[in-house]
């Protein structure tokens, strides 16, 4: 089980205030194992709704239920510095992509302005095909290179990164000369989408701790000719699930422009299925980025949305504080406000039913310690908060004499946890039973102590008595007594007065109340001032008499 688990956030409002200059959200509340440490998330957007950085603990003011909550017991547990990206555009330079040249031509060149105060870089690579082809026609895959020293276009030198919007269209330029080139040096038309990919990902020079962002411009599904290209990627389920695979294992964000699923370009002649194909846009929902539709007439618009998603990397930040509301019996109003050097930014609130470890109470047998006379004695204990969530019936198991129960063979009333031994204790037994751990829903762990009772199964017993049976007494007056003990529950005195019938020849005798005492383990019972004697048959019998056990 792991040390955090998720609580149910029941209300969440983000609040705008008169002067507030972004807003804030508190994104999920968790707990640590000792449920009193309370783990939170709070992301905080400036006015253009971009992530905000660069925010430390000073910015922030917690409170629950209006209490502060203030260092040393608030921690926040990591940084938010402005990001940095480095971003790949892969450009499909089939012929079939001509129509949509000019058109991401003139909005590509903003492309570097929408990416915002981030530190970038960003690289541009055609592919038609992969470099084993060699017939008909050459595959290509190139990464463009250009020298930012000298005017455009250029396609020749070393520079392949642009940091710059100026270097950016330098680079774009580049490009433009490839869409250029004769027919016969575009590529073999087996455009080898996802080999493209791969090779992007996996042959440049990343920068550590960047964010990794791959775009592909394409208007064709997945297609790649028989052999050799290597690794193999077509157009099935198998090839994009192995993409998608890579794609987590390097960090990449993928992010496609592409027509719709069912607007894919194909060739007269070929079959129409080829029209239709969702692979691109289910890779760039996997790994976080975004499909746009290369038809869209806002191509601005577009591309302005595709660098901001890019740019606007997400980075929310984490806290941890010592709650004083553990256990409170109510729901808990957590408000989180933030104000950067003394200018109010924002706020959020949020509430939440405090956590709490379970508690199971034993009821029967209760107290612990106690005799049993029942040979099938019933366990049963009760859940006494339940308020702070269910239990989880996996988690609970009863350990009876050693042995563990599970939850399967308990049944449940209400809140009580009952079981029903199928198996008879025995006669002297010491029965243990404890639960000794379970979890509620939210992950918190309690324990129920060892709880211990005897079993006691037989009945008291007369170990002495004056007279002896058969005894002949020649007195009027006399003195009967018994001595009655139990195993180890004592007797029940209580039941002693009507347990005791003295009659002779059929006659009940009347008598004084018979008197008795009490040692450790014998009642000693005493009957004296018989009246109404004659000659006759006396029977004396003690019956109906009860031990004394802690549990009936």
């Amino acid at each position: 089980m792991k040390n955090l688990f998720y609580l149910l956030i029941l209300i969440c409002l983000t609040i705008t205030a008169s002067g507030q200059t972004g807003s804030a959200e508190i994104t999920e509340i968790e707990k640590e194992t000792d449920c009193q440490h309370i783990l939170t998330t709070v992301c905080v957007f400036d006015s253009n709704d971009w992530y905000m950085p660069d925010l430390i603990l000073s910015d922030f003011s917690f409170s629950e239920n209006g209490t502060p909550v203030v260092p040393p017991e608030l921690e926040l547990l990591n940084s938010c510095e402005g990001g940095c990206a480095d971003i790949a555009i892969l450009l499909d330079l089939s012929g079939s992509m001509d129509n949509y040249v000019d058109s991401f031509y003139t909005a590509l060149s903003i492309f570097a302005a929408g990416l915002g105060p981030i530190d970038y870089r960003i690289c541009m690579s055609v592919f038609n095909g992969c470099p084993e082809q060699i017939f008909p026609d050459d595959g290509v895959r190139r990464l463009v290179h250009t020298d930012f020293a000298v005017p455009p276009p250029c396609s020749i030198g070393t520079d392949i990164w642009a940091t710059t919007e100026a270097e950016f269209a330098k680079l774009f330029a580049a490009v433009q000369m490839y869409y250029s080139l004769p027919w016969s040096e575009r590529g073999s038309g087996w455009e080898d989408q996802f080999g493209a990919l791969w090779w992007a990902i996996d042959t440049l020079d990343w920068r550590p701790g960047c964010r990794k962002a791959a775009v592909m411009f394409t208007d064709e599904e997945v297609q790649v000719e028989t052999a050799p290209c290597l690794p193999y990627f077509d157009q099935y389920d198998s090839s994009l699930f192995k993409m998608m695979n890579y794609c987590w294992e390097e960090s990449v964000t993928f992010f496609a422009v592409c027509p719709r699923d069912s607007n894919m370009y194909y060739q007269l002649g070929d079959p129409p299925e080829r029209g239709y194909y969702a692979g691109y846009r289910e890779l760039a929902e996997s790994t976080g980025g975004i499909w746009s539709n290369i038809n869209d007439d806002e191509y601005t618009e577009m591309v302005a949305a595709l660098a901001e998603a890019i740019a606007n990397i997400p980075c929310c930040y984490r806290f941890r504080y010592l709650t004083a509301q553990y256990c409170a019996g109510a729901e808990v109003d957590l408000n989180v406000r933030i104000d950067k050097l003394g200018e109010y930014i924002a706020e959020d609130d949020t509430s939440y039913i405090p956590f709490c470890p379970p508690e199971l109470l034993p009821v029967m047998p209760s107290p612990c310690g106690g005799v049993t006379s029942c040979a099938n004695q019933q366990i049963r204990v009760f859940f006494d908060n339940a308020y702070y969530g269910d239990l989880v019936p996996s988690s609970v198991t009863l350990t009876l004499n050693g042995s563990t129960i599970p939850f399967a063979d308990l049944s449940r009333a209400g809140d009580t946890l009952i079981y029903s031994p199928t198996t008879s204790f025995a006669h002297r037994d010491t029965v243990v039973f404890s639960y000794d751990y379970f979890e509620n829903v939210w992950g918190c762990v309690g324990s129920m102590p060892p709880c211990s009772f005897l079993v006691d199964l037989e009945p008291p017993t007369i170990v002495d008595h004056y007279p002896a049976e058969g005894e002949t007494v020649f007195i009027y007056s006399l003195d009967i007594w018994a001595d009655i003990t139990d195993d180890f529950t004592n007797v029940d005195t209580a039941s002693v007065p009507g347990s005791v019938y003295i009659t002779l020849g059929g006659d009940t005798l009347v008598t004084s109340p018979p008197v008795w005492t009490i040692s450790t383990d014998t009642v000693n019972v005493l009957v004296d001032s018989l009246f109404s004697w004659h000659d006759g048959f006396v029977t004396v019998c003690v019956s109906d008499l009860y031990d004394s056990p802690t549990y009936n």
